[in-house]
C-alpha cells in the first residue's frame, strides 16, 4: 500500500510539477548509490548517460532524466575524494586539476561576468569525464567488478547494432539512424562513436588471444560494430577511429607481432571496401574540401583570438564561462535549445562573442551543412572560455593519464590508449569533450585501463612499483 501511494503520488507530482518530481527521483537515485559498491556507482553514471535518451523517447520518463548523469558522476567523483589517501601521482594531479578548473572558472567569471550558473555547468560539462576516470583509478575495482564494467561496455556498444539497422531500414541511412541517442542533435555521430570505442575494445582484445579462432571472433565483433558508424553516416567519427587503430596495431607489435600479421591485412582490407563501395567516405579524402571546410574553424579561432588579444589577463582567464563556442555558450543560443528541454528553463542568455560566431557559420551555407565545418570545438571553446590557464590545467590532466597508461602493456591499456586518441582528435571537429553519451563511455574505457595495473594477479588492489 505504501509503494502504491508512493507510486501514484510521484505520479502526479511529475505532471504538475516536473522540475521538483524529477529532482526529488534524482536525489533518491544519489542517495541508494551512496550505499552501492564503487562499480555499480560507475554503471549507474554511464547507464544514465547511455540510455536516458531512449527511455525519453518512449515516453516512460521525462527530459529531466537526460541530465541526471551529471549530479550523479559529481556524486561519484565527491565520494571518491573521501577515500583514504594513496600515494598516486596520478590521483593527485587529477584531484589538484579538477580543483583547480574550478577555480579557474570562478575567477574567469567573477573578472568577466554572465549567469551565476555558467562557471559551474562550464566546470562540470568538462570535468565530469575525468570525475569518472579519476573515480576509478582511485578505487580501482577488483577482477570480478572490472570484468562486469568491461562487459557493460561490449553490452552498451553491441545494443546499438539492432536498433540502427532497424532504424537504417525503416527511416534510411544517415541522420535517422541514432541508436541509443534518439532525439539528440548529433545522435547518428554519437552512436557511431560509442560503437567505435566498443570495436576499439574489441580489437585490442583480439591481440591476447592465442587462436586463430579467437582472433577472428574479436575482430569480426569490431567490423560490425565499425558498420554503425557506416550505416550512420558518421564521417568525422571515422576519421578520428582510424588512428586510434593504428595505434593498438603498433603499440602490439613489441609482443604480439603474430596478431599484427594477421589484423593488418584485415584492416587494411575492410578500409579499402569501406572507402570504395561508400562515397559518402571518399569525401574524407577530399583535401579541397578540407581546406574550404577548415575555414570555418580557422575563422571562428580567428575571432576568438582577437577578442583574447584585448588583454593579457583574458589570454590567462579566457573570455568566461560559457563566452566562447563550448557546450555551455551554445546553450544560450535559441536555435540550439529545444524549449521542452530542461536547458531552456535555466534562461541562459548567449554572449556576443557567441552570437557573433553563430552568425558567421549561419551565413554560409556550405558551413552550416557539417558540424566539422562550423564554428564549434571544444579545445576552441576551453581556450575561449576558460583562456590558457584553463586549457592547461586540462591538458595537464589528459598528459598525466596517458603517461599512466604508455607503461603498460595489457590489452586493457591498448584499448584505454586507443580510446584516449580518439577522443582527443574528435574534440578538433565538434564538441565532442562536451557528449556525455560518448565520453562517458570513452572515459569508462580509459578508466578501466589506467586502474588494471592496480591489480595483483590475485585480484586484490594493488599498486605498481612506481607508485608505491
Amino acid at each position: 500500500m505504501v509503494v502504491f501511494l508512493a507510486g501514484a503520488i510521484t505520479g502526479f507530482a511529475v505532471v504538475g510539477a516536473p522540475l521538483l518530481a524529477w529532482s526529488m527521483v534524482g536525489i533518491a537515485a544519489a542517495a541508494a548509490l551512496f550505499l552501492a559498491p564503487p562499480y555499480l556507482r560507475i554503471m549507474a553514471v554511464v547507464l544514465s548517460a547511455a540510455c536516458s535518451r531512449l527511455l525519453v523517447a518512449t515516453g516512460l520518463v521525462s527530459n529531466f532524466a537526460n541530465f541526471f548523469h551529471f549530479p550523479l558522476a559529481l556524486g561519484v567523483g565527491l565520494l571518491a575524494m573521501r577515500e583514504p589517501s594513496r600515494r598516486s601521482p596520478v590521483r593527485r594531479t587529477l584531484g589538484l586539476g579538477l580543483l583547480g578548473l574550478l577555480v579557474i572558472a570562478l575567477i574567469s567569471w567573477l573578472m568577466n561576468g554572465g549567469d551565476v550558473l555558467r562557471p559551474f555547468l562550464d566546470w562540470l560539462v568538462f570535468a565530469e569525464p575525468l570525475l569518472i576516470i579519476y573515480a576509478i583509478i582511485v578505487m580501482p575495482p577488483a577482477r570480478t567488478s572490472s570484468r562486469f564494467l568491461w562487459g557493460l561496455v561490449f553490452v552498451i556498444t553491441s545494443a546499438q547494432v539492432p536498433l540502427a539497422v532497424y532504424q537504417a531500414f525503416t527511416l534510411g541511412l544517415g541522420d535517422p539512424v541514432q541508436g541509443f541517442f534518439i532525439g539528440a542533435g548529433a545522435g547518428a555521430h554519437v552512436a557511431g562513436a560509442v560503437s567505435l570505442v566498443g570495436s576499439l575494445v574489441c580489437i585490442a582484445r583480439a591481440r591476447d588471444k592465442e587462436n586463430l579462432a579467437s582472433i577472428a571472433a574479436w575482430l569480426l565483433c569490431a567490423a560490425v560494430l565499425f558498420l554503425v558508424a557506416i550505416i550512420a553516416d558518421a564521417k568525422q567519427v571515422v576519421i578520428a577511429f582510424l588512428p586510434a587503430v593504428i595505434l593498438i596495431i603498433l603499440v602490439s607489435m613489441r609482443r604480439r607481432i603474430a596478431w599484427v600479421v594477421i589484423a593488418l591485412p584485415i584492416f587494411a582490407v575492410v578500409l579499402f571496401a569501406v572507402f570504395s563501395l561508400y562515397p559518402p567516405l571518399q569525401r574524407a579524402l577530399d583535401w579541397a574540401l578540407i581546406n574550404r571546410g577548415a575555414q570555418g574553424k580557422v575563422g571562428s579561432f580567428a575571432l576568438i583570438a582577437g577578442r583574447l588579444s584585448t588583454g593579457w589577463t583574458r589570454w590567462l582567464i579566457g573570455l568566461g564561462p560559457g563566452n566562447s563556442v563550448s557546450r555551455v555558450a551554445i546553450m544560450g543560443l535559441e536555435a540550439m535549445v529545444k524549449h521542452d528541454s530542461p536547458v531552456y528553463l535555466l534562461g541562459l542568455q548567449p554572449a556576443a562573442t557567441t552570437v557573433e560566431l553563430w552568425n558567421l557559420t549561419a551565413s554560409s551555407r556550405f558551413f552550416a551543412s557539417s558540424s566539422v565545418w562550423s564554428f564549434i570545438s571544444s579545445w576552441m571553446g576551453l581556450l575561449g572560455d576558460l583562456g590558457i590557464a584553463g586549457f592547461g590545467v586540462f591538458v595537464w590532466m589528459l598528459v598525466t593519464i596517458w603517461l599512466n597508461l604508455r607503461g603498460r602493456s595489457g590489452w586493457e591499456q591498448a584499448a584505454a590508449r586507443g580510446a584516449f586518441l580518439m577522443m582527443i582528435l574528435l574534440a578538433f571537429f565538434y564538441s565532442w569533450l562536451e557528449e556525455p553519451g560518448y565520453t562517458l563511455m570513452a572515459a569508462l574505457v580509459i578508466g578501466l585501463g589506467s586502474a588494471a595495473g592496480y591489480r595483483d594477479l590475485s585480484g586484490a588492489v594493488s599498486l605498481p612499483e612506481d607508485e608505491k
